[in-house]
């Protein structure tokens, strides 16, 4: 093995031990050695001569879920922003506008060496939690994030719990009572159409549309 086989070997040995010690929490998101990892390990899947998986014997594949797992970290751990592409665009989603189906996500660490310094990770790569916060700030217009906004919600005490489903229980019944006034003036309506009308199919489809509604809201007494 040459000098530089010996470092590539070690240092992917390095970024596949540091992963796995985040992952069992022994050890905090550091943003250099982050950093570093990510360096190496995307070295190591883009090189010709598929240098990730011919060390440590482990498939491309799963240098790619540590290669992601890394990422995750990364844009969790430390504050940034980020930026949205749809599938191969280059100009980025406008912050505030609908999440695209299919794309890239760029972070910047705001801490990072050098200002031109980011990462990319596939929208579908991103861990579903982790896509599901960054999907909330998005949506508000927000792009800067902190490690805050990716930490777990307090759980709500029992008295809360019991006044919100108390609450939703009121909102529900509201908007069922509406819901139903709703249909049943539909339903009449329809009625004194079917009755005016001279057309047999369309006085059919008539019928047809009062029995839907009769079925799901009962017939207005």
């Amino acid at each position: 093995m040459s000098d530089r086989e010996r470092r590539v070997s070690m240092a992917l040995d390095d970024a596949y031990n540091y992963c796995r010690m985040l992952t069992m929490r022994e050890e905090k998101g550091d943003l250099l050695r982050l950093c570093a990892a990510l360096h190496t390990v995307d070295a190591a899947l883009e090189s010709e001569t598929g240098a990730a998986s011919q060390f440590l014997h482990i498939s491309t594949q799963a240098w790619s879920r540590i290669r992601n797992t890394l990422f995750d970290f990364l844009l969790t751990a430390t504050p940034g922003y980020f930026l949205v592409y749809k599938d191969s665009e280059a100009s980025p989603v406008e912050p505030g506008s609908e999440w695209p189906e299919h794309g890239l996500l760029e972070f910047f660490p705001e801490s990072a060496r050098r200002r031109d310094d980011s990462y990319f990770c596939d929208l579908d790569s991103l861990d579903f939690k982790t896509k599901t916060n960054l999907r909330w700030c998005f949506a508000e217009g927000r792009t800067n994030i902190r490690p805050a906004d990716f930490a777990p919600q307090p759980a709500l005490q029992e008295d809360e719990v019991s006044d919100f489903l108390t609450h939703l229980d009121e909102v529900c019944a509201e908007e069922a009572h509406k819901g139903k006034k709703r249909a049943h003036q539909k339903w009449w309506q329809l009625y004194w159409e079917a009755t005016s009308c001279r057309n047999a199919q369309q006085k059919r489809r008539l019928h047809k549309d009062m029995d839907k509604l009769q079925v799901v809201w009962g017939k207005p007494g």
